[in-house]
């Protein structure tokens, strides 16, 4: 929203720029950087949380192998073994 007031988007519109061109050429380049941030953090934020399921036996099935039912299997031996629920973490 604050990007639609800047003067180089003025300018696009004094220039007579259509709107594709407008946000192809104006807006994207700009606001590129943000669309990659919040896209990465929401992917591993949506991972985490599938791996929080499966540790809480919430998330899919046993046959299916899952990162947080792995650490959930582990977690008896972490006294014994701590590389078992370490390395399924890294």
């Amino acid at each position: 929203v604050t990007e639609l007031s800047k003067d180089y988007i003025i300018a696009f519109k004094l220039d007579g720029a259509t709107r594709w061109k407008l946000l192809v050429r104006g807006i994207l380049p700009n606001i590129y950087e943000h669309i990659v941030v919040i896209f990465t953090m929401a992917l591993s934020t949506a991972i985490l949380d599938i791996a929080a399921l499966g540790f809480l036996k919430l998330g899919a099935q046993p046959p299916s192998t899952e990162w947080g039912a792995i650490l959930q299997e582990n977690l008896s031996l972490i006294y014994l073994a701590p590389w078992t629920v370490g390395l399924p973490g890294v």
